[in-house]
């Protein structure tokens, strides 16, 4: 057989789809035996209402890793409602769903896997791809959906650890300790290594992230330095008398661009960190937008005024209108923001920081590390012996009180927390 025969027979064996390349590249849903909300199989119609566990399972598309695909292909029609979802589960992530990505127009459409918002875990312990009704009622006629695999084999791996690589470095050497610090480096070195090896394989790309995590995981702290954590974050009964703390649930927000990284972004005057006994308030940066500081909103929908004096609330914010405290509680090094908590003790009697937020307009902050520092030195807390031998004392309406609580107290013209 010559040449152009052997291309010949190939041809038309292609164009009979005997030997598709595309066909093996990509592994379609079956809808064999998919079961949850309603399914009409002979339309392949899903339809779903707002109700809770409005998913439909087992659709036939695979699970396990799934590095060694790109992409997901949808072609669906939209009949009613506005949109639905595409939901991968990993098992050891519980019952919440990861790389969620919504569907709101009929038609053919490409996503690439690395672009969804999921963790690792997600793509290399897939136990399910299901769909989801999104919001309010609806139907969807799913006419096929598939997997695309990559015409690099590895490529899903190497995104993985690339993405493990890029958050290494974006982790901040201040605070760390040395040696965690050049542990750290050492397996990023090492991970850049693996992802350009000739011999690269799956087992060695998974073992260089999987290097890369534990050295971010194992990164410690120097002595007198510790984590600004959302437990941390708590609401109160009142500003004066705070009684037991509930936890509030504030946004927590690293490594990712946000318009608010720490706290409760309405500054209620009731949900607050309550940093009093810290020094120092550290926060590092890996973008050009700046983080802006609320702390002590004294009363409800307190401001910051023209003066000291006149405002019920601090925002450390370079950007504002009210030049009396920049500079006075944060000084700022290249990417690192230093907020001066002693000082404003000092001078309020306590620190409450009610969230971190963006300046300005634009980009969100990406913060890298919010760390509090202790030192030695006693933060000036009075206790409720203390407030009664330190003189006249008045509540923050400026009304003398008679016996001293616990709570927040104005004491010789300075605002103290008495505990």
């Amino acid at each position: 057989m010559t040449n152009f025969t052997k291309l010949f027979c190939t041809a038309l064996l292609l164009m009979a789809g005997g030997m598709s390349a595309s066909a093996q590249e990509e592994v379609h849903a079956t809808f064999e035996n998919p079961n949850g909300i309603e399914w009409d199989a002979k339309n392949m119609t899903f339809s779903w209402s707002s109700q809770y566990g409005n998913q439909l399972h087992n659709i036939g598309l695979p699970n396990g890793n799934l590095t060694a695909f790109e992409k997901l292909v949808i072609d669906c029609e939209i009949l009613e409602g506005d949109g639905y979802r595409f939901m991968f589960y990993a098992t050891n992530k519980g019952t919440t769903a990861g790389g969620v990505t919504i569907v709101t127009e009929s038609g053919k459409h490409e996503y690439k896997l690395s672009d969804f918002n999921m963790e690792s875990d997600y793509l290399t312990q897939c136990s399910e791809i299901c769909l989801s009704g999104y919001n309010a009622s609806g139907k969807v006629k799913v006419n096929d959906v598939y997997l695309v695999k990559s015409s690099d084999p590895l490529a899903g791996a190497k995104e993985l650890l690339t993405g493990a690589i890029s958050l290494g470095k974006m982790q901040n050497s201040f605070a760390k300790t040395a040696d965690s610090w050049d542990a750290l480096q050492t397996a990023i070195s090492n991970a850049e290594a693996a992802l350009t090896a000739a011999d690269a394989t799956a087992e060695s790309l998974a073992a260089a992230k999987e290097a890369v995590e534990a050295a971010i995981a194992g990164l410690q702290l120097e002595e007198g330095y510790s984590n600004l954590i959302a437990d941390m974050f708590k609401k109160y009964a009142s500003v004066e008398e705070p009684g037991e703390p509930q936890t509030a649930y504030p946004s927590y927000e690293l490594f990712k661009a946000s318009d608010l990284p720490y706290g409760d972004g309405n500054v209620s005057e009731l949900n607050w960190a309550d940093l009093t006994e810290y020094s120092k308030l550290i926060v590092t940066t890996a973008s050009e937008t700046k983080p802006r500081f609320c702390l002590n909103r004294l009363v409800a929908g307190g401001q910051q005024a023209a003066t000291q004096e006149e405002s019920m609330m601090l925002d450390i914010n370079p950007n504002n209108d009210f030049t009396w405290s920049t500079g006075k509680y944060e000084t700022i090094e290249d990417n690192v923001f230093t907020v001066d908590l002693a000082a404003i003790v000092a001078d309020y009697g306590f620190a409450r920081l009610h969230c971190i937020k963006k300046q300005g307009w634009g980009a969100g902050v990406i913060i890298t590390d919010m760390l509090l520092y202790k030192n030695d030195e006693t933060v000036g807390i009075a206790t409720v012996n203390t407030a009664k031998q330190q003189g006249v004392y008045y509540n923050l309406q400026g009304v003398r009180v008679a016996q001293p609580t616990k709570g927040l107290y104005i004491i010789n013209g300075k605002k103290v927390v008495v505990k």
